[in-house]
Formats: C-alpha cells, sequence, structure tokens
C-alpha cells in the first residue's frame, strides 16, 4: 500500500505543502488509498482544463508534486464542461467520486458532502483557507466547514468591441439597464449583431435571468425563494419581464442555440 500520509484525501493538504495549492479548487472522495504493490498511491485528479494554457499548467504542477513525492503518481482526467457535469452526476449517484475534482460549490456540492462523498478540509487547509478572500470561500463552506478550495475567482459581466460600438453610434458601455436595451437598439439598426450567446452551453443564457433577478430580488430573496421552493415572487417577474424586453430586440446572433462557448466568430458586438 502507499504512505498514508499520502493518501488520496490527503493530497490537497500535501499538494499545498509541495507548492501547487492551487490544484484545491476541489474536494475528496474516497476513502482507500489507492495503493499498488510497490507502494505507490494513486490519486485521480478530474478538471475541465481541456485547452490551454491551464491544460499544461496543470499537467507540468502534477510532475512536480510527483517528483517531489515519488511514491506518488496523479491521473489527470480532463472532461469539456457538460460532459463533466453529466459525467459528475452519474458518479455522485454511484457514490463514488474521484479523490479530487473540480466544483462550482453551492447545492451540488452540497448534494456531495450530504451523502458523505466529501472531505472535510478545514485542518488540513487552515494555515491558508483563512487567508483567502471571503468571497472566494463561501461556496466551498457548509456549516463553517471548509470543502474545497478556490484556485481562482473572475467576475461576470460583458466584453464589448469597442469599434462596433463606435459604428453604432455608442460611445460609452451603458451602465442601466435601459441603456443597454438603447444600445441593442443602435447596434442592430447598423446591421450588428448586439451579443453573441452560446446557447449551446445552457448556462450562459440562464446568466441574463439570473443576475436580473439578482438586482430586482437581491440575496434574501433568492435564499427565501430556494428554501421555499418559490419564484414567483413580484421581483422575479419582474426580472423576467426585463429579459423579454431584451429577447423582443432579437438581439443574439442566428444560430445562436446551437452556438458553443469556444467558438466565438468576432462579429458580436457584446458577448457575456
Amino acid at each position: 500500500m502507499g504512505d498514508p500520509g499520502l493518501s488520496r484525501r490527503g493530497f490537497l493538504a500535501a499538494s499545498a505543502a509541495a507548492g501547487v495549492g492551487m490544484t484545491a479548487l476541489s474536494g475528496c472522495g474516497g476513502d482507500s488509498d489507492g495503493g499498488s504493490s510497490d507502494g505507490t498511491t494513486t490519486i485521480e485528479w478530474w478538471n475541465i482544463s481541456t485547452t490551454e494554457p491551464a491544460k499544461s499548467v496543470w499537467a507540468a504542477l502534477a510532475k512536480k508534486f510527483e517528483a517531489q513525492n515519488p511514491k506518488v503518481k496523479i491521473k489527470i482526467v480532463q472532461l469539456e464542461n457538460d460532459a463533466y457535469k453529466s459525467k459528475m452526476t452519474a458518479l455522485t449517484a454511484s457514490g463514488k467520486l474521484p479523490d479530487i475534482f473540480h466544483t462550482w460549490g453551492g447545492g451540488v456540492l452540497k448534494q456531495q458532502v450530504d451523502a458523505g462523498l466529501v472531505e472535510d478540509l478545514t485542518d488540513r487547509t487552515k494555515d491558508f483557507a483563512d487567508g483567502l478572500l471571503p468571497v472566494a470561500r463561501e461556496p466551498y463552506l457548509l456549516d463553517d466547514k471548509v470543502y474545497g478550495i478556490p484556485f481562482d475567482i473572475g467576475m461576470i459581466g460583458f466584453w464589448y468591441n469597442k469599434a462596433l460600438f463606435k459604428d453604432a453610434g455608442v460611445s460609452e458601455p451603458p451602465t442601466t439597464w435601459t441603456g443597454f436595451l438603447d444600445a441593442v437598439r443602435k447596434l442592430k439598426a447598423k446591421g450588428i449583431t448586439p451579443l453573441a450567446l452560446a446557447g449551446k452551453e445552457k448556462w450562459p443564457g440562464m446568466y441574463y435571468w439570473a443576475y436580473l433577478s439578482m438586482r430586482t430580488a437581491g440575496a434574501s430573496a433568492l435564499q427565501k425563494a430556494y428554501d421555499d421552493k418559490d419564484f414567483t415572487g413580484d421581483p422575479f417577474i419582474q426580472a423576467g419581464g426585463h429579459l423579454q424586453e431584451l429577447v423582443d430586440l432579437q438581439p443574439f446572433q442566428k444560430g445562436f442555440l446551437g452556438a458553443a462557448y469556444n467558438s466565438p466568430t468576432g462579429q458580436a458586438a457584446t458577448v457575456g
């Protein structure tokens, strides 16, 4: 068997000590050490980094860890976003998750924790987890226990083409919903596709209603709606009304329902 100190569930803390703690968006599952007859421990690590530069970065970090821990082998499994989610759903139902895996936290992680499939990492990661931004840590906290460590943090917003905005007479990015709709109209009038949407992926389209709801309802109302399983309140209807205003302008490119997120053409004024 492998070194118990480097069991699969202990890899997260060990990797941090070895200087590759950025692997630690992941929760750890499984109960065996993955040991072989030659004393080697194999750790299976699933993520969605199928493109460069992250794909090579993770591979290099895994090799660095293996070099520092000769009796540990890292098996990396990388899948596209949607395929990864489908596979992880099936594995969760089977009761056996990878040793280390990419997670977005939230409700899915809670289901996995409630099923006893994810390790409590509070003590193992305390040395560096306490120094993370609270907003980055919160998606992976349940009952004040740490079940995942973020390796990056991003923002949600729009990227816009300044040249196309200028051609349409839009001098500055809009800062209000009314201004946003006006910009869409001006772009349409110039024959410019206002918004690129990767409808095939589903989640980019969801963002429009979700983020409108965050602004019309707020965090507390969203939490209550989730707890009560009732999204029929006025703020959510208002968000739907705003979304309908946008949809009525037909702002997206032709064939957007079949468009993938990684297939941009550069012809739209804005992408989110």
